[in-house]
């Protein structure tokens, strides 16, 4: 897949691609390779209109590269990440799209990370794990892939690995930001304070960290200013955010207030919804199970 680091390089990239396909129509790869990076791109706009018009416009190109090269395990990689990550739907199309991707090419380390992505998405975690360890085999150098082991270890809550394999993301990459990822695994195991240490300084700026670490320590005013600080900064894109803090508060009608936002928004953090441990207090409700069944998690 390709990568970028900012929205103008991504603009860089899809023009790439679109004189690629000027010059070649019937070039699948790069119709699949211009649909990812239209929804990496997707992920940094804000602006609802151009979202749509993103998503709807990779979905075509994705839809191309498999109508013409229809035994091409990039194109159905790129749909299921289209469908997935874009849209958020983790319905039988989208397994069918990763299934078909990894048939064809199991040696792909691309196809075998969007088949461990998408089952740390359902909460399978047993085989995102087996399925990331591969890819991390088949191409253990390429940071994607091992940022996505960290992620997806994380989600399984198998806490002590991920810390391992941050570290290991970090060796690769040390100017990325991990602060906010380590803080939450330390609130997810019982350990506030150290999640204070990681996410309060001011470069970090993990304030849905903090509100949960402040809370578990009885330091409740200084849980709600960090929770007022993150919504003036971000105000509904954090709703996801939002709806994790008030779980962990005990808050259960805020916290389905602003899941229910995060869902109305399609908010990319959707794709952590089962794996995210925040939420466990939600899980019974009526209107928690409605956004899993809105968004066609499985069983």
């Amino acid at each position: 897949m390709a990568h970028a680091s900012d929205e103008a390089s991504w603009h860089a990239v899809i023009k790439a691609f679109d004189e690629a396909i000027a010059r070649d129509p019937a070039f699948a790869a790069a119709h699949a390779l211009r649909a990812t990076a239209l929804i990496d791109l997707s992920v940094q706009t804000h602006d609802l209109a151009s979202l749509e018009r993103l998503r709807e416009t990779a979905r075509q190109s994705a839809d191309t590269a498999v109508r013409l090269e229809p035994d091409f395990a990039v194109a159905y990689a790129a749909r299921a990440f289209v469908r997935s990550v874009g849209f958020l739907d983790f319905g039988a199309a989208t397994a069918q799209d990763v299934e078909r991707a990894v048939s064809l090419a199991p040696g792909s380390a691309a196809a075998v990370k969007i088949f461990s992505s998408y089952f740390s998405f359902i909460g399978h975690r047993d085989a995102a794990i087996v399925g990331s360890q591969r890819a991390i085999e088949l191409d253990p150098e390429n940071y994607t892939v091992r940022s996505n082991y960290a992620i997806i270890l994380t989600r399984a809550r198998r806490y002590p690995e991920a810390l391992e394999a941050i570290d290991e993301v970090k060796r690769i990459n040390p100017a990325d930001q991990w602060q906010g990822a380590i803080g939450d695994i330390y609130n997810a195991t019982g350990r506030p304070a150290l999640a204070v240490d990681v996410c309060a300084p001011v470069e970090v700026e993990a304030y849905g960290c903090l509100a949960i670490a402040y809370h578990a320590l009885g330091r409740q005013a200084e849980a709600e200013e960090a929770l007022r600080t993150q919504q003036a900064k971000n105000g509904d894109a954090g709703a996801f955010d939002y709806a994790e803090v008030y779980a962990q508060w005990g808050d259960i009608p805020q916290a389905l207030k602003w899941l229910e936002i995060a869902a109305r928004k399609k908010s990319r953090s959707i794709q952590n919804l089962r794996g995210d441990w925040a939420l466990d207090p939600l899980r019974n409700e009526a209107r928690y199970k409605a956004i899993e069944q809105e968004f066609h998690f499985p069983p």
